[in-house]
């Protein structure tokens, strides 16, 4: 347990920072709590989702 714990959290504060740069809410990256869902889903949203700091530019 303390294991996932402690990999949790060197994934999610990366996740967070990432989120924040790109304009999303900064909650997705509470996704990776969940093992493969979790990853998935973020990487989803970052991959297809709009990033509203990047709207306007080429």
């Amino acid at each position: 347990m303390l294991e996932f714990i402690l990999l949790t959290l060197v994934v999610l504060v990366p996740a967070w920072r990432i989120c924040t740069r790109v304009g999303i809410t900064p909650w997705w990256s509470l996704a990776v709590v969940v093992p493969v869902l979790g990853y998935l889903a973020l990487a989803l949203r970052l991959a297809f989702g709009p990033w509203p700091n990047q709207e306007g530019e080429a």
